[in-house]
């Protein structure tokens, strides 16, 4: 007897269920800018790699970065992202 792959088939689709109070859009539909979006500046950035130079936070402090990341290119997967 062999084995043979079988003829490709779809997994039936679940429905999503939409979470209490939370309205439900079509996914084409792009949410609108909140007012405060257009007063955010361009992000300083290191021409030679790209990578993040200088931040500013709302209370006027800034975080500096250097040109080169501080972990290696195998622990990058390690790190989480955050946002607020």
């Amino acid at each position: 007897m062999r084995c043979e792959d079988p003829s490709p088939t779809t997994a039936p689709q679940t429905p999503v269920r939409p979470r209490p109070g939370i309205p439900v859009s079509a996914p084409s539909a792009a949410l609108p800018l909140p007012p405060w979006f257009s007063e955010i500046p361009e992000v300083d950035r290191w021409p030679e790699t790209g990578y993040v130079k200088k931040l500013q936070r709302r209370d006027n402090t800034f975080y500096y970065y250097n040109k080169q990341r501080e972990c290696e290119d195998k622990e990058v997967h390690k790190v989480k992202v955050y946002a607020y």
